[in-house]
Protein backbone atom coordinates (compact mmCIF):
# COMPACT_ATOMS: atom_id res chain seq x y z
CA UNK A 1 0.00 0.00 0.00
CA UNK A 2 2.86 2.63 0.82
CA UNK A 3 4.23 2.25 -2.61
CA UNK A 4 1.18 2.53 -4.30
CA UNK A 5 -0.09 5.58 -2.20
CA UNK A 6 3.11 6.95 -2.79
CA UNK A 7 2.71 6.87 -6.80
CA UNK A 8 -0.29 8.60 -6.94
CA UNK A 9 1.28 11.42 -4.86
CA UNK A 10 3.51 11.71 -7.13
CA UNK A 11 1.27 11.36 -10.10
CA UNK A 12 -1.05 14.03 -8.91
CA UNK A 13 1.85 16.19 -7.57
CA UNK A 14 3.14 16.02 -11.08
CA UNK A 15 -0.52 17.18 -12.82
CA UNK A 16 -0.69 19.74 -10.67
CA UNK A 17 2.73 21.18 -11.46
CA UNK A 18 1.78 21.11 -15.34
CA UNK A 19 -1.54 22.51 -15.03
CA UNK A 20 -0.04 25.82 -12.95
CA UNK A 21 2.84 25.80 -15.39
CA UNK A 22 0.23 25.70 -18.59
CA UNK A 23 -1.65 28.45 -16.73
CA UNK A 24 0.56 30.45 -15.86
CA UNK A 25 2.64 30.28 -19.26
CA UNK A 26 -1.10 31.35 -20.65
CA UNK A 27 -1.42 34.12 -18.32
CA UNK A 28 2.07 35.37 -18.91
CA UNK A 29 2.25 35.34 -22.21
CA UNK A 30 -1.57 35.60 -23.88
CA UNK A 31 -4.21 37.96 -23.83
CA UNK A 32 -7.76 37.98 -24.52
CA UNK A 33 -9.76 40.97 -25.41
CA UNK A 34 -13.60 39.55 -25.27
CA UNK A 35 -16.67 40.96 -27.51
CA UNK A 36 -17.48 44.38 -28.00
CA UNK A 37 -14.74 45.65 -26.33
CA UNK A 38 -11.26 46.60 -28.36
CA UNK A 39 -7.85 46.10 -27.38
CA UNK A 40 -5.25 48.52 -27.16
CA UNK A 41 -1.46 47.79 -26.29
CA UNK A 42 1.28 49.55 -24.36
CA UNK A 43 4.95 48.65 -25.09
CA UNK A 44 6.52 48.69 -21.22
CA UNK A 45 10.02 49.83 -22.44
CA UNK A 46 9.43 51.99 -24.54
CA UNK A 47 6.26 54.00 -22.89
CA UNK A 48 4.33 54.12 -26.37
CA UNK A 49 0.92 53.28 -27.87
CA UNK A 50 0.62 50.99 -30.51
CA UNK A 51 -1.16 52.24 -33.19
CA UNK A 52 -3.66 50.08 -33.94
CA UNK A 53 -6.85 48.56 -32.43
CA UNK A 54 -6.95 44.66 -31.67
CA UNK A 55 -10.54 43.55 -31.93
CA UNK A 56 -12.16 40.54 -30.25
CA UNK A 57 -9.64 37.56 -29.94
CA UNK A 58 -5.98 36.14 -27.91
CA UNK A 59 -2.66 37.77 -28.89
CA UNK A 60 0.44 36.92 -27.76
CA UNK A 61 1.57 39.31 -24.96
CA UNK A 62 4.42 38.45 -22.80
CA UNK A 63 3.32 40.89 -19.52
CA UNK A 64 6.93 41.72 -18.92
CA UNK A 65 6.86 43.72 -22.28
CA UNK A 66 3.83 44.61 -23.10
CA UNK A 67 0.37 46.25 -21.00
CA UNK A 68 -3.21 46.22 -22.39
CA UNK A 69 -6.42 48.69 -22.12
CA UNK A 70 -9.88 48.18 -23.33
CA UNK A 71 -11.74 50.57 -24.90
CA UNK A 72 -16.12 49.65 -25.05
CA UNK A 73 -16.06 49.65 -28.88
CA UNK A 74 -20.37 49.07 -29.07
CA UNK A 75 -23.01 51.53 -29.57
CA UNK A 76 -23.33 53.99 -26.62
CA UNK A 77 -26.75 55.98 -25.59
CA UNK A 78 -26.46 59.04 -24.31
CA UNK A 79 -29.55 60.33 -23.05
CA UNK A 80 -31.15 63.94 -22.07
CA UNK A 81 -34.14 64.36 -20.14
CA UNK A 82 -36.28 62.61 -17.62
CA UNK A 83 -39.84 62.03 -16.14
CA UNK A 84 -42.10 65.41 -16.31
CA UNK A 85 -43.32 67.01 -12.61
CA UNK A 86 -47.18 66.77 -12.93
CA UNK A 87 -47.67 70.26 -11.78
CA UNK A 88 -45.23 72.43 -13.52
CA UNK A 89 -44.89 70.25 -16.81
CA UNK A 90 -40.48 70.54 -16.19
CA UNK A 91 -38.56 67.21 -15.59
CA UNK A 92 -37.90 66.59 -12.44
CA UNK A 93 -34.91 64.25 -12.84
CA UNK A 94 -31.26 66.30 -13.57
CA UNK A 95 -29.58 66.01 -16.75
CA UNK A 96 -32.69 67.26 -18.30
CA UNK A 97 -32.14 69.73 -21.75
CA UNK A 98 -33.62 73.30 -20.94
CA UNK A 99 -33.49 75.69 -24.31
CA UNK A 100 -34.84 79.07 -24.52
CA UNK A 101 -36.24 79.35 -27.83
CA UNK A 102 -34.79 82.08 -30.51
CA UNK A 103 -38.16 84.61 -29.08
CA UNK A 104 -37.62 83.78 -25.80
CA UNK A 105 -39.80 80.67 -24.25
CA UNK A 106 -38.44 77.55 -22.09
CA UNK A 107 -38.64 74.71 -23.58
CA UNK A 108 -37.67 71.06 -21.97
CA UNK A 109 -36.42 68.64 -24.73
CA UNK A 110 -36.26 64.59 -23.95
CA UNK A 111 -33.57 62.88 -26.59
CA UNK A 112 -31.39 60.14 -26.93
CA UNK A 113 -28.51 59.65 -29.06
CA UNK A 114 -26.36 56.69 -29.90
CA UNK A 115 -22.47 57.02 -30.63
CA UNK A 116 -19.57 55.24 -29.91
CA UNK A 117 -15.93 55.17 -30.74
CA UNK A 118 -14.97 55.78 -34.22
CA UNK A 119 -13.61 52.17 -35.41
CA UNK A 120 -10.02 52.16 -35.41
CA UNK A 121 -9.40 55.43 -33.37
CA UNK A 122 -9.36 53.53 -30.11
CA UNK A 123 -5.48 53.67 -29.74
CA UNK A 124 -5.63 57.13 -30.05
CA UNK A 125 -8.39 57.52 -27.46
CA UNK A 126 -5.69 55.99 -25.21
CA UNK A 127 -3.08 57.81 -26.50
CA UNK A 128 -4.78 61.00 -25.53
CA UNK A 129 -5.30 60.21 -21.99
CA UNK A 130 -8.80 59.90 -22.16
CA UNK A 131 -9.70 56.23 -21.50
CA UNK A 132 -11.54 56.84 -18.30
CA UNK A 133 -12.62 60.40 -19.34
CA UNK A 134 -14.69 59.95 -23.02
CA UNK A 135 -18.20 59.02 -21.70
CA UNK A 136 -18.23 62.56 -19.84
CA UNK A 137 -16.79 64.83 -22.01
CA UNK A 138 -18.82 63.29 -24.95
CA UNK A 139 -21.69 64.45 -22.99
CA UNK A 140 -20.89 67.88 -21.90
CA UNK A 141 -19.68 68.08 -25.98
CA UNK A 142 -23.12 66.92 -27.25
CA UNK A 143 -25.04 69.69 -24.63
CA UNK A 144 -23.07 72.26 -25.61
CA UNK A 145 -23.82 71.87 -29.24
CA UNK A 146 -27.42 71.20 -28.72
CA UNK A 147 -28.19 74.01 -26.48
CA UNK A 148 -26.45 76.37 -29.13
CA UNK A 149 -27.98 74.95 -32.18
CA UNK A 150 -31.76 74.07 -30.51
CA UNK A 151 -32.06 77.47 -28.99
CA UNK A 152 -32.10 79.37 -32.82
CA UNK A 153 -35.38 78.04 -33.40
CA UNK A 154 -38.28 80.00 -32.33
CA UNK A 155 -41.43 78.46 -31.10
CA UNK A 156 -43.54 78.33 -34.72
CA UNK A 157 -40.28 76.40 -35.77
CA UNK A 158 -40.88 74.07 -32.96
CA UNK A 159 -43.94 73.30 -34.25
CA UNK A 160 -43.13 72.84 -37.72
CA UNK A 161 -41.85 69.50 -37.72
CA UNK A 162 -40.07 69.68 -41.04
CA UNK A 163 -37.86 72.93 -39.69
CA UNK A 164 -37.33 71.19 -36.74
CA UNK A 165 -35.92 67.71 -38.44
CA UNK A 166 -33.77 69.99 -40.34
CA UNK A 167 -32.31 71.91 -37.68
CA UNK A 168 -31.70 68.45 -35.78
CA UNK A 169 -29.65 67.25 -39.31
CA UNK A 170 -27.69 70.45 -38.88
CA UNK A 171 -26.97 69.48 -35.32
CA UNK A 172 -25.71 66.18 -36.02
CA UNK A 173 -23.65 67.57 -38.53
CA UNK A 174 -21.93 69.88 -36.27
CA UNK A 175 -21.57 67.49 -33.03
CA UNK A 176 -19.78 65.39 -35.15
CA UNK A 177 -17.59 68.07 -36.09
CA UNK A 178 -17.06 68.39 -32.19
CA UNK A 179 -16.91 65.05 -30.82
CA UNK A 180 -14.14 63.96 -34.21
CA UNK A 181 -11.63 65.81 -31.91
CA UNK A 182 -12.20 63.08 -29.12
CA UNK A 183 -12.28 60.30 -31.89
CA UNK A 184 -16.03 59.75 -31.05
CA UNK A 185 -19.39 59.84 -34.03
CA UNK A 186 -22.54 60.21 -33.27
CA UNK A 187 -25.50 58.30 -35.33
CA UNK A 188 -28.73 60.01 -35.09
CA UNK A 189 -30.21 62.65 -32.67
CA UNK A 190 -33.99 61.26 -31.69
CA UNK A 191 -36.18 63.94 -30.09
CA UNK A 192 -38.26 61.83 -27.37
CA UNK A 193 -40.80 64.64 -25.97
CA UNK A 194 -41.16 68.31 -26.19
CA UNK A 195 -42.71 70.28 -23.53
CA UNK A 196 -43.23 73.75 -23.22
CA UNK A 197 -43.19 76.00 -20.58
CA UNK A 198 -46.57 77.91 -19.09
CA UNK A 199 -46.12 81.43 -20.95
CA UNK A 200 -46.32 79.02 -23.96
CA UNK A 201 -49.45 77.32 -23.15
CA UNK A 202 -50.67 80.61 -22.49
CA UNK A 203 -49.37 82.35 -25.95
CA UNK A 204 -51.03 79.35 -27.33
CA UNK A 205 -54.73 79.90 -25.79
CA UNK A 206 -54.01 83.47 -26.40
CA UNK A 207 -53.66 82.95 -30.28
CA UNK A 208 -57.09 80.73 -30.28
CA UNK A 209 -58.73 83.23 -28.70
CA UNK A 210 -57.76 86.05 -30.96
CA UNK A 211 -58.57 84.12 -33.75
CA UNK A 212 -61.77 83.36 -32.59
CA UNK A 213 -62.46 87.13 -31.62
CA UNK A 214 -61.67 87.89 -35.39
CA UNK A 215 -63.76 85.35 -36.45
CA UNK A 216 -66.23 86.41 -34.47
CA UNK A 217 -66.12 89.90 -35.60
CA UNK A 218 -66.46 89.03 -39.14
CA UNK A 219 -69.31 87.49 -38.43
CA UNK A 220 -71.05 90.27 -36.69
CA UNK A 221 -69.79 92.17 -39.91
CA UNK A 222 -71.65 89.44 -42.25
CA UNK A 223 -74.85 89.94 -39.74
CA UNK A 224 -75.30 93.80 -40.10
CA UNK A 225 -74.69 93.67 -43.86
CA UNK A 226 -77.66 90.77 -43.86
CA UNK A 227 -80.42 92.55 -41.62
CA UNK A 228 -82.95 93.19 -44.55
CA UNK A 229 -82.98 89.81 -45.37
CA UNK A 230 -84.63 87.96 -42.59
CA UNK A 231 -83.23 84.04 -43.86
CA UNK A 232 -79.91 85.35 -44.03
CA UNK A 233 -80.02 87.23 -40.69
CA UNK A 234 -81.55 83.99 -38.97
CA UNK A 235 -78.52 81.83 -40.59
CA UNK A 236 -76.22 83.99 -39.80
CA UNK A 237 -77.50 84.49 -36.13
CA UNK A 238 -77.26 80.74 -35.60
CA UNK A 239 -73.72 80.40 -37.53
CA UNK A 240 -72.64 83.02 -34.57
CA UNK A 241 -74.18 81.48 -31.99
CA UNK A 242 -72.51 78.28 -32.71
CA UNK A 243 -68.91 79.84 -33.07
CA UNK A 244 -69.43 81.50 -30.35
CA UNK A 245 -70.17 78.25 -28.15
CA UNK A 246 -67.49 77.07 -30.37
CA UNK A 247 -65.02 79.30 -28.69
CA UNK A 248 -65.99 78.82 -24.92
CA UNK A 249 -65.71 74.73 -25.48
CA UNK A 250 -62.41 75.50 -27.27
CA UNK A 251 -60.85 77.79 -24.59
CA UNK A 252 -61.76 75.81 -21.89
CA UNK A 253 -60.19 72.19 -23.05
CA UNK A 254 -57.82 73.78 -25.78
CA UNK A 255 -55.02 70.83 -26.46
CA UNK A 256 -53.33 72.55 -29.46
CA UNK A 257 -54.04 72.99 -32.88
CA UNK A 258 -54.88 68.74 -32.65
CA UNK A 259 -58.48 68.77 -30.98
CA UNK A 260 -59.27 71.65 -32.80
CA UNK A 261 -58.86 69.86 -35.90
CA UNK A 262 -60.22 66.94 -35.03
CA UNK A 263 -63.41 68.60 -34.07
CA UNK A 264 -63.88 70.34 -37.65
CA UNK A 265 -63.43 66.47 -39.07
CA UNK A 266 -66.28 64.96 -37.06
CA UNK A 267 -68.78 67.86 -36.69
CA UNK A 268 -69.32 67.34 -41.06
CA UNK A 269 -69.68 63.55 -40.06
CA UNK A 270 -72.46 63.91 -37.81
CA UNK A 271 -74.12 66.54 -39.31
CA UNK A 272 -74.35 63.78 -42.42
CA UNK A 273 -75.46 61.28 -39.87
CA UNK A 274 -78.56 63.91 -38.91
CA UNK A 275 -79.61 64.39 -42.25
CA UNK A 276 -79.64 60.86 -43.42
CA UNK A 277 -81.57 59.71 -39.84
CA UNK A 278 -84.33 62.52 -40.90
CA UNK A 279 -84.71 61.21 -44.30
CA UNK A 280 -85.12 58.09 -43.47
CA UNK A 281 -87.98 58.71 -40.74
CA UNK A 282 -89.77 61.11 -43.36
CA UNK A 283 -89.60 58.01 -45.25
CA UNK A 284 -90.69 55.60 -43.02
CA UNK A 285 -93.70 57.61 -42.21
CA UNK A 286 -94.86 58.53 -45.17
CA UNK A 287 -94.43 54.77 -46.23
CA UNK A 288 -96.14 53.76 -43.14
CA UNK A 289 -99.04 56.12 -44.08
CA UNK A 290 -99.49 54.86 -47.63
CA UNK A 291 -99.70 51.29 -46.06
CA UNK A 292 -102.68 52.22 -44.13
CA UNK A 293 -104.16 54.03 -46.47
CA UNK A 294 -104.14 51.00 -49.12
CA UNK A 295 -105.63 48.65 -46.16
CA UNK A 296 -108.46 51.34 -45.67
CA UNK A 297 -109.46 50.99 -49.30
CA UNK A 298 -109.18 47.36 -49.76
CA UNK A 299 -111.25 46.75 -46.39
CA UNK A 300 -114.10 49.38 -48.22
CA UNK A 301 -114.19 47.31 -51.25
CA UNK A 302 -114.23 44.17 -49.49
CA UNK A 303 -117.37 45.53 -47.81
CA UNK A 304 -118.64 46.72 -50.96
CA UNK A 305 -118.61 44.05 -52.42
CA UNK A 306 -120.08 41.71 -50.10
CA UNK A 307 -123.15 44.13 -49.66
CA UNK A 308 -123.67 44.33 -53.71
CA UNK A 309 -123.27 40.27 -53.02
CA UNK A 310 -125.49 40.09 -50.64
CA UNK A 311 -128.35 42.59 -52.56
CA UNK A 312 -128.11 39.85 -55.61
CA UNK A 313 -130.48 37.15 -56.04
CA UNK A 314 -127.82 34.60 -55.40
CA UNK A 315 -127.59 36.70 -52.25
CA UNK A 316 -130.91 36.53 -51.25
CA UNK A 317 -131.05 32.60 -51.86
CA UNK A 318 -128.09 32.51 -49.80
CA UNK A 319 -129.73 34.44 -46.46
CA UNK A 320 -132.97 33.00 -46.86
CA UNK A 321 -131.16 29.40 -46.66
CA UNK A 322 -128.70 30.80 -43.50
CA UNK A 323 -131.90 31.95 -42.07
CA UNK A 324 -133.34 28.74 -42.77
CA UNK A 325 -130.79 26.49 -41.19
CA UNK A 326 -130.51 28.64 -38.20
CA UNK A 327 -134.21 28.46 -37.39
CA UNK A 328 -134.74 26.29 -34.26
CA UNK A 329 -138.66 25.17 -33.73
CA UNK A 330 -139.71 23.28 -30.69
CA UNK A 331 -143.33 22.32 -31.59
CA UNK A 332 -145.06 22.88 -34.84
CA UNK A 333 -148.72 22.17 -35.73
CA UNK A 334 -149.80 22.60 -39.17
CA UNK A 335 -152.80 22.01 -41.08
CA UNK A 336 -152.34 20.11 -43.61
CA UNK A 337 -155.52 20.89 -45.55
CA UNK A 338 -154.02 24.44 -45.73
CA UNK A 339 -152.17 24.62 -48.65
CA UNK A 340 -150.27 27.76 -47.68
CA UNK A 341 -148.64 25.85 -45.20
CA UNK A 342 -145.17 24.61 -46.97
CA UNK A 343 -143.56 21.48 -45.90
CA UNK A 344 -140.86 21.42 -43.28
CA UNK A 345 -138.75 18.80 -45.57
CA UNK A 346 -138.67 21.63 -48.60
CA UNK A 347 -136.23 24.12 -48.18
CA UNK A 348 -136.87 26.19 -51.01
CA UNK A 349 -140.59 26.75 -49.85
CA UNK A 350 -140.09 27.59 -47.00
CA UNK A 351 -136.79 30.12 -48.07
CA UNK A 352 -139.53 31.80 -50.13
CA UNK A 353 -141.53 32.13 -47.07
CA UNK A 354 -138.74 33.64 -45.42
CA UNK A 355 -138.10 36.13 -48.00
CA UNK A 356 -142.04 37.12 -48.56
CA UNK A 357 -141.81 35.46 -52.52
CA UNK A 358 -144.75 33.91 -53.79
CA UNK A 359 -144.51 29.96 -53.30
CA UNK A 360 -145.74 27.19 -55.04
CA UNK A 361 -149.09 25.79 -53.79
CA UNK A 362 -148.16 22.16 -52.52
CA UNK A 363 -149.46 19.23 -55.16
Amino acid sequence: MAPLALGLLRVAFLSGAVSLLTLGSLWMFWRRVPAPWVGVRHALWTGGVVERDFGPGVYFSPRFLESWTRVDGAMQLMRFGGALDEHSGAPSQPGSLELRTRDGNSVWVALAIPYRVVPGRAHALVRAGLKHTWTGLARETARGVLVRQFSELSLTQWNDGEQRQAQVARTLVELNAALVRYDLAAKSILIEQVVFGEEVEKALQKRQLDAQKTLLSQVAAELERAQGNDLVAEETQTELARLEAERVAQFAKLEFEASVERDEILRPAWGYHTLRRAEADRQYESELAQGALALALTEARREELLQAALASKGGEIYLGRAAARSLQIESVKLDTRDPRVPSMLDLDQLAALLLGRERKPRQ
